[in-house]
């Protein structure tokens, strides 16, 4: 549904969200997740690998709390990175959410850069790019 058919290089899934893990991440965060987000998520409860050119992680659903905590305010929304020092991000300011990579060390609505105007636009994006999302 959402990975792409062609340009996976070891990407592992991990099992389907249990059973109120989504609901429970949403009650915590106050916010209600994008639904494909949420589809994703009922599929593959986190992820890593390479897709096409860029090597990503995406975080599980019983994370996004504890590693948003502190974050509200900011209008954005972490769910993943490159397992470094770049983070995938909802910006919340807007419907649906658009993505955007944010640097962990500035994580702000002025650092955030756009990159899919929706969580499966991303895929779209990852699978088609020449050069890693994550590139400078």
């Amino acid at each position: 549904m959402f990975l792409p058919e062609e340009g996976l290089k070891d990407f592992i899934t991990a099992p389907p969200a249990a059973a109120g893990e989504i609901l429970a991440a949403e009650e915590s965060l106050g916010l209600t997740l994008p639904e494909d987000y949420k589809a994703f998520l009922r599929l593959h409860d986190g992820a890593s690998g390479w897709i096409g050119n860029t090597r990503l992680e995406l975080w599980r659903a019983g994370e996004l709390a504890s590693i948003n905590r502190d974050q509200s305010a900011l209008g954005l929304l972490a769910f993943g990175g490159d397992g470094r020092d770049l983070l995938l991000a909802f910006d919340l300011r807007g419907q649906p959410f658009a993505v955007v990579i944010v640097p962990l060390a500035a994580f702000s609505q002025a650092a955030a850069r756009l990159v899919a105007t929706s969580f499966s636009g991303l895929f779209y994006h990852l699978a088609r790019s020449e050069r890693s999302l994550f590139a400078r």
